[in-house]
């Protein structure tokens, strides 16, 4: 059925699949910790007593994490496609490990990500 095929697809795609998970993890380790660290200093520096004190250290430490995580997805776009690279690359050891030849579907999927956390993050703003 429906599920049998669609696990079938992902099975087959398990290299891609485990480098958008890996990717994944990157990106909300490096959003938590600048989220974290803005935060904290937003603590520090609002008074308790003043209007709005939840929304003036919870906007910019959130629009602060998602900066940086979306400065290294837009690092990481060009990247995908420099075809000499990925031409070489695919001759290593690394063909192993990473899926090269479904590169564009990485640019395509970085290019999503960075589009729907403008989207977030300007709404919250």
């Amino acid at each position: 059925g429906y599920f049998f095929q669609k696990a079938s697809i992902m099975y087959s795609d398990r290299q891609l699949v485990l480098l958008f998970l890996m990717f994944s993890s990157v990106i909300v380790s490096i959003y938590a910790h600048f989220s974290i660290t803005k935060f904290q200093s937003q603590i520090d520096n609002v008074p308790p007593d003043a209007s709005h004190y939840w929304m003036k250290v919870v906007v910019p430490a959130f629009e602060f994490g998602t900066m940086h995580a979306i400065l290294l997805m837009l690092a990481l776009i060009p990247l995908t496609m420099c075809r000499f690279t990925i031409a070489h690359a695919s001759n290593t050891f690394l063909n192993n490990i990473l899926p090269f030849r479904d590169m564009v579907s990485c640019h395509i999927f970085l290019g999503y990500a960075v589009v729907f956390l403008l989207f977030i993050t300007t709404v919250v703003f």
